[in-house]
């Protein structure tokens, strides 16, 4: 599934991806606060939906949000007890996300498809040319993968960012700079977006930054195989170990003051996060996230759609994050922005 997760799936149609930022947008009130979490998450999983499985989930967002929070506090988390899985609320978004499901199955049928493939077309063909490598249960919870793979990691990191950026107007300044020249010319392109090192530097390390004090996946959960012996301890096979790549994003000695948010360590002269496991936001290896591609792309197109619409703030302004941490850690509803003036109102 690794193309239908890929970075292309959101650069091939980036005027609907900004649109969709815009659209949500444009249900800020001038002059009072939002909460910038549960907005980024309805930009997020459009985009993600809209744009892998071409069908948008719009509607169905909130369904969307209560199905998988009620599942991952349920089975994940093992917070909630197990009837919490089945009230009417849940059971009634559960229903909603089906008929989302039937809605996709029914789009993706070989007779009516157009275009590009994207993820649902590569399930589709997979379910009818393997069915026994993809079941119909597996067909589902595959299917709306993209409506539910960004509702907590895509959303974290980009809210993190803007977070990050409004204590730092220096380098919110210069990311706006670059928002501005992305879109000087209408919509951003491919190009423009596959190329961020080059095409938008300040912007990327902000978003490297962020990952570093903020990563996707802090921890990364495996079962061991063989039985083996680490540090003095023997660790027999069927242990389930957690590997919590991301504490060396906070080791002084490779991070110099690691708590402080310097988009410069990144700059080809320091490269701290050059060092061997120095730098792991999205897991290591063959297991590390499949959407990262996309996730960078979230990130800088969001950030970059906001800040060159929009002027906003801090609410209060001298809020400090405050965190949740289940399933991961994400922010807190109390992180608001209040929009102080619209400076593009785009289309």
């Amino acid at each position: 599934m690794r193309d239908g997760y890929s970075r292309r799936q959101l650069v091939k149609d980036l005027p609907q991806a900004v649109a969709i930022v815009e659209e949500e947008m444009r249900q800020w009130p001038e002059n009072h606060p939002v909460s910038v979490y549960p907005s980024v998450q309805r930009m997020v999983v459009d985009q993600l939906g809209t744009l892998m499985s071409g069908t948008s989930p719009k509607e169905h967002v909130d369904d969307i949000l209560t199905f998988i929070h009620a599942l991952e506090m349920v089975y994940m988390a093992r917070l909630y007890p197990r009837f919490m899985a089945h009230t009417p609320k849940v059971r009634r978004a559960r229903r909603r996300v089906e008929a989302l499901f039937e809605r996709v199955l029914a789009a993706h049928e070989p007779a009516l498809h157009e275009g590009e493939s994207n993820l649902s077309d590569i399930l589709m063909g997979m379910r009818r040319s393997a069915p026994d490598f993809i079941t119909d249960k597996n067909l589902f919870v595959d299917s709306v993968g993209p409506f539910l793979a960004g509702s907590d990691t895509s959303s974290s990191a980009t809210s993190f960012m803007l977070y990050s950026l409004l204590k730092h107007p220096d380098v919110l300044e210069r990311v706006r700079e670059e928002a501005d020249r992305l879109f000087a010319d209408g919509t951003p392109t491919a190009a423009d977006i596959n190329n961020m090192p080059v095409t938008m530097p300040v912007t990327h390390r902000a978003g490297q930054e962020t990952l570093r004090l903020h990563p996707i996946v802090p921890v990364m959960v495996r079962t061991v195989a063989n039985s083996f012996e680490f540090a003095g301890y023997w660790i027999p096979a069927g242990t389930s170990v957690w590997v919590a790549m991301a504490v060396s994003h906070h080791l002084p000695e490779l991070y110099p003051d690691p708590e402080r948010f310097d988009i410069d360590r990144f700059l080809p002269e320091r490269r701290e996060y050059g060092q061997l496991g120095a730098y792991a936001p999205f897991g290591f290896g063959p297991h590390s996230c499949l959407g990262q591609g996309a996730a960078q792309v979230q990130m800088a197109l969001i950030t970059a759609t906001i800040l060159h619409r929009v002027e906003i703030v801090l609410d209060p302004p001298d809020y400090r994050m405050k965190l949740d941490s289940i399933p991961v850690p994400t922010p807190n509803r109390s992180f608001k922005i209040r929009l102080t003036r619209w400076r593009q109102k785009g289309e």
